[in-house]
C-alpha cells in the first residue's frame, strides 16, 4: 500500500510540475515577447532582461527571511501564496505594462523564495532517512519533467514560425492565459496538500529573530562556502540560459 508520505511527495512535485512547466516556458521567451510588444507600445526593449534581473535579486534577499515566514503560514499555505505570486505576474502580459511588470517581478522574486523555502520543509517532514533520497529524487524529476513538457508545449505553438522577432498580441495572450492558468491550478494543488503532523519541540513564543538569525550564521559556514561557488557558477550559467 502506498504510503501517504509518497502520496504527499507525489502531489508536491505535480504542483511543482504545473507551476514551472508555465514559469521556464515563459523564461525563455519572455524577452522575444517583450521586444514584440515594444514594436507595438511605449516599453523599453530590454524590460524583459530588467524583469529576470529583479525576479533574481528580489529572490536572493527573500530567502533570507523565508524561513519564519513558512514557520508562520505553514509550507503548505507558503507555496499556495507563492504560486498565486507567480500567477499575478504571468497575468500580467495579457495586458503588457512595464510598471506592473517591475513590480510584479519584484512579488515573484520573494514568492520564489516562500514556494522553494516550503517546498524544502514540506519534503522534509515526509522523509526520514530510509525515504529521503528516494523522496528529494522523485520530487526533483517531477519538477524538471516541466522543462521537458514546456518544451513540447512551445515547439507546437511556434513550429510553424520562422521567428520568435515578432510575436503577435493573440500568441502572447493564448500562451499567458494557459501559463496563469497552470499557476492557479499549481497554487490549488499545493493548497490541497495534505497537513503533516510534526511534533512541537519548543516552548514559549516563536523567537522569528533567533531563526532569522541562524540563517545568517548558517551563509557563513565552511560548507556553504563551498556550495557557494557551484551555486554562483549555476546561477551565471542560468542567466546565459535564459536570458539569450
Amino acid at each position: 500500500m502506498v504510503s501517504h508520505s509518497l502520496l504527499n511527495i507525489v502531489q508536491l512535485g505535480l504542483g511543482f510540475f504545473l507551476n514551472f512547466f508555465a514559469f521556464n516556458s515563459q523564461g525563455f521567451i519572455e524577452e522575444p515577447v517583450i521586444e514584440s510588444a515594444a514594436k507595438r507600445q511605449n516599453i523599453n526593449v530590454h524590460a524583459g532582461y530588467y524583469s529576470l534581473s529583479i525576479i533574481y535579486a528580489t529572490f536572493t534577499l527573500g530567502n533570507f527571511v523565508a524561513a519564519p515566514i513558512i514557520d508562520i503560514l505553514s509550507p503548505k499555505w507558503g507555496m499556495c501564496l507563492a504560486a498565486l505570486c507567480y500567477a499575478a505576474f504571468q497575468a500580467g502580459f495579457l495586458q503588457i505594462s512595464e510598471v506592473y511588470l517591475y513590480i510584479s517581478s519584484a512579488i515573484l522574486g520573494f514568492g520564489a523564495a516562500i514556494l522553494w523555502t516550503g517546498q524544502g520543509t514540506y519534503l522534509a517532514q515526509n522523509s526520514n532517512e530510509k525515504t529521503s533520497g528516494r523522496n528529494s529524487g522523485l520530487l526533483w524529476a517531477l519538477s524538471e519533467g516541466s522543462l521537458l513538457g514546456g518544451g513540447v508545449f512551445l515547439f507546437i505553438v511556434f513550429h510553424s514560425s520562422e521567428t520568435t522577432d515578432n510575436i503577435s498580441t493573440s500568441t502572447v495572450r493564448i500562451l499567458y492565459g494557459v501559463f496563469t492558468a497552470l499557476a492557479c491550478l499549481s497554487s490549488l494543488t499545493f493548497a490541497l496538500l495534505r497537513p503533516v503532523r510534526v511534533a512541537k519541540v519548543r516552548e514559549g513564543k516563536p523567537q522569528y529573530g533567533r531563526l532569522l538569525g541562524s540563517t545568517f550564521r548558517l551563509m557563513f559556514t565552511k560548507r556553504m562556502f563551498l556550495l557557494a561557488i557551484v551555486f554562483a557558477y549555476t546561477g551565471i550559467e542560468q542567466a546565459f540560459w535564459t536570458g539569450y
